[in-house]
């Protein structure tokens, strides 16, 4: 039998007063909660009110950013070892060029899969991305390339920058 969540609940006295079941307003000077939309980027600001930090997560359908990269999601048994890209029509390039840059900015470029280390993600750097509209990205010489559209990306990083999410979020990102 379901049990209904009650407001005003009657509880014995030596278990305190009832909890309340909604959030409290921020305190003054603490900033709100906030979820803003970017094209397909949704960008989410958490304000931790105890220890006034900020946490940030900035996401697309099959894309994520973090750590100054953009997260690049194929199937998860899609092996992305080779895999290469190019921003709009400029030249191919493969990933991996960049991966030991990721790594010494706390990029976690594997997976605990040992199948398919790689998880079906492709890794990027933002200052690799940054003023393009397209990413094609073909996961290996076997398979076709597939367009990911970055174009509101610079501006939902820009905001996710002035919402206070920290360098380890955003990064030296590019002005």
């Amino acid at each position: 039998m379901p049990v209904a969540l009650v407001a005003d609940l009657h509880l014995p006295s030596w278990l305190g007063h009832p909890v309340e079941l909604h959030r409290r307003p921020a305190p003054p000077g603490v900033p709100e909660d906030a979820r803003q939309r970017f094209g397909p980027w949704t960008l989410n600001v958490k304000h931790d009110r105890f220890t006034g930090q900020v946490s940030c997560v900035l996401s697309a359908p099959r894309m994520s950013f973090d750590r100054a990269a953009v997260t690049f999601q194929f199937s998860p048994h899609t092996e992305t070892y080779d895999a290469v890209y190019r921003v709009d029509t400029g030249p191919a390039f493969s990933w991996r060029l960049s991966a030991m840059a990721l790594a010494s900015h706390g990029v976690k470029l594997e997976t605990d899969d040992p199948t398919n280390p790689s998880g079906g993600r492709v890794i990027l750097p933002y200052s690799a991305v940054v003023g393009g509209k397209t990413v094609w990205i073909r996961p290996s010489d076997k398979k076709r390339a597939w367009p990911f559209r970055i174009d509101d990306l610079a501006p939902a990083v820009a905001a996710a920058k002035t919402a206070g999410c920290g360098a380890g979020f955003v990064g030296a990102v590019a002005e």
